[in-house]
């Protein structure tokens, strides 16, 4: 257990260099099948993350069921690899699926780390609701866009457009599959 945490900080400090777009990102990733599988192993260090996430959120009064989340977490990690399969068989580079998903999934736990850091500075209320907004908008809408596309950019060995266009596809389907799921747990309960 012990070599898979050392594994999971060695990848996270890679995918914040990758973020950072700064060099010697990739001999922090293991890139084989054996990695493409292990990297599945962000799914259960990212999962203390969600929990505090959830739980920041559910502090400030937050509607937030546990167990739908759970739901909603382990679907993401189904649906993103699906589709970006379909992407990839597309656009005819097969080739690159695995290091895709190797880099997407430890970029799940730096995200999750991002926007978790940022409920933490407001529930320890070094910042106030506005700036938690602003901050939280900013990571959804600029940050985390970024990141899938950096990703995929440099998994894919594409140009920046065709990039952007690669990442988009498997994250608009995993926001339409989020919000397909709560409207399924809202009208369940009603």
């Amino acid at each position: 257990m012990l070599g898979q945490f050392a594994s999971a900080i060695i990848a996270l400090q890679g995918m914040f260099r990758l973020i950072a777009f700064q060099p010697n990102w990739e001999w922090h990733f293991d890139m084989s099948m054996r990695g493409f599988w292990g990297s599945f192993g962000a799914a259960l260090f990212t999962l203390p993350i969600f929990f505090l996430f959830i739980a920041c959120q559910r502090y400030f009064g937050a509607d937030t069921d546990l167990g739908q989340y759970l739901v909603i977490y382990i679907a993401l990690w189904i649906s993103y690899p699906l589709t970006a399969a379909g992407v990839v068989i597309v656009s005819n580079r097969q080739d690159a699926y695995v290091p895709w998903i190797v880099l997407h999934n430890w970029s799940f736990m730096a995200r999750y780390l991002i926007i978790t850091s940022i409920w933490l500075l407001y529930v320890a209320g070094v910042i106030d609701r506005d700036m938690l907004a602003l901050l939280a908008t900013f990571y959804e809408f600029i940050l985390r866009p970024i990141i899938h596309w950096r990703v995929a950019v440099v998994a894919l060995g594409v140009p920046a457009g065709q990039g952007a266009l690669a990442a988009a596809i498997p994250t608009l389907i995993d926001l339409m599959l989020v919000e397909g799921l709560i409207q399924f747990f809202e009208a369940s309960a009603g």
